[in-house]
């Protein structure tokens, strides 16, 4: 009886951190590319987000870079890069469309910063994205 007992509890166990992985797991990726030559091969930047849409990571030039991501009204949102001020320095938005543009608030967060780095953004199975 104890072992059957003992048995349901770790089959429970096994069960409760097998759910928690899987929700660590990345629930959306997108590749870009450059919106000006979307026609070019090259994907520049590989966005994900995981399942609970609080963190997430961008990855460029073969640099990833842990992220705060959230969806914003339409828009799917990276900020990453932090500063002493609680703030972030950077952004990568991706709108409905799949047009992304990147940010970069200088080292004091800015509150506005112009775009740049447009790119052109197609979401792709999470499960090819990069960890």
């Amino acid at each position: 009886m104890k072992e059957m007992i003992a048995m349901k509890l770790f089959v429970a166990a096994l069960l409760l951190i097998a759910s928690a992985i899987s929700h660590a797991s990345p629930g959306e990726a997108w590749e870009c590319v450059d919106r000006i030559d979307s026609r070019q091969e090259s994907i520049l930047v590989t966005a994900t987000g995981e399942a609970g849409r609080k963190e997430g990571n961008i990855s460029v030039a073969g640099v990833t870079h842990a992220a705060v991501f959230e969806v914003a009204g339409f828009n799917r949102r990276w900020d990453f890069g932090p500063l002493p001020n609680s703030s972030f320095r950077y952004a990568f938005v991706i709108e409905p469309n799949g047009d992304a543009t990147y940010f970069d608030f200088g080292n004091e967060g800015k509150a506005r910063a112009n775009p740049s780095n447009f790119m052109k953004c197609r979401q792709i199975g999470a499960a090819n994205a990069p960890n």
